[in-house]
């Protein structure tokens, strides 16, 4: 009798071990995918940011003193004259804005969108996946403008603020329920002033 009750326990034992080996080597390898999934995605932002920081720190180059620099402000889309070339002629237009979260289906995170920059009239481009991309304009002064800034205060805009989000595409499948619920995440934020 003691050896049945013997041999239960130990099989008992041996199941609860199991599963903490089982449960150590989920962890582990949901730690190895986050891990690189942060690498991804911080290269991701990283080089989206390289864009984006270029086109925005010559915002107003070559556009005549007094003439608007910025043409659109809105919360989500900005369009904006600078001297790509910096050759002194006619200054080149810029637009970003994002799509919508429903046309990207190369991916299963629900929050990405395509952001796109437009040169002149060159055919549109993708250069990148956000999952937030916001702008900020404000006076001289600091006052916050209300968006979409109207024309009238567009000449007023003296420094815009954005920020972007990037996460990966795939998040890392949680043990309940088997859905992706972690992404992993990069955010980038800066301000700019108007030359």
């Amino acid at each position: 009798m003691s050896s049945i009750i013997e041999y239960t326990l130990s099989m008992i034992i041996g199941a609860a071990i199991m599963m903490i080996l089982v449960r150590a080597q989920e962890q582990t390898a949901e730690a190895t995918m986050l891990a690189s999934n942060d690498q991804s995605v911080q290269s991701l932002c990283a080089s989206t940011a390289e864009v984006i920081e270029y086109d925005m720190a010559n915002i107003g180059d070559g556009v005549t003193a007094g003439s608007p620099a910025v043409l659109t402000a809105d919360s989500s889309r900005v369009v904006f004259l600078t001297d790509l070339n910096d050759d002194g002629g006619i200054p080149d237009t810029i637009t970003y804005y994002t799509g919508d979260s429903t046309t990207v289906t190369s991916t299963p995170n629900t929050h990405d969108r395509h952001l796109f920059r437009r040169t002149n009239l060159t055919p549109v481009q993708k250069i990148g996946l956000v999952t937030r991309f916001i702008f900020r304009y404000a006076t001289r002064t600091g006052e916050i403008l209300t968006m979409p800034v109207s024309s009238i205060r567009r000449i007023e805009i003296y420094t815009i603020e954005f920020s972007m989000e990037v996460q990966s595409p795939s998040g890392v499948t949680a043990h309940v329920g088997g859905n992706p619920s972690k992404y992993s995440s990069a955010f980038w934020q800066r301000t700019f002033a108007l030359n």
